[in-house]
């Protein structure tokens, strides 16, 4: 499967069959991509799928925000808790959850 491919096919599942059962929803987005042609369908879903997909209720940014800052309180702990040879390696995690929660923030909660 192309990236392009995968791409169309979640984009259109998304955006034009959102709210179908998933298999129709994954069934008509590659027609939608492939055309009506059955040579080419490579996505597959075996099993009991009655589920839609749905949107949440739930403020989603800031749940990933508070994740984020959990993690790096979590690691910033472990910084100061850490044996030398452990202490790079916290300090290196410590950092990736402080660029990600400011980069995530910049993003999506800012203004």
């Amino acid at each position: 499967v192309l990236p392009f491919e995968a791409e169309s096919v979640v984009n259109t599942i998304l955006d034009k069959h959102w709210g179908k059962l998933l298999p129709e929803a994954l069934w008509l987005a590659q027609v939608d991509t492939y055309g009506t042609s059955d040579k080419r369908r490579p996505y597959v879903m075996t099993g009991v799928y009655i589920q839609k997909l749905r949107s949440t209720r739930e403020d989603v940014p800031k749940h990933i925000m508070q994740r984020l800052s959990e993690n790096g309180r979590y690691y910033a702990q472990r910084v100061e808790l850490s044996k030398a040879e452990e202490k790079k390696d916290a300090q290196h995690v410590h950092r990736y959850y402080q660029n990600e929660a400011t980069a995530f923030y910049n993003k999506w909660l800012k203004d």
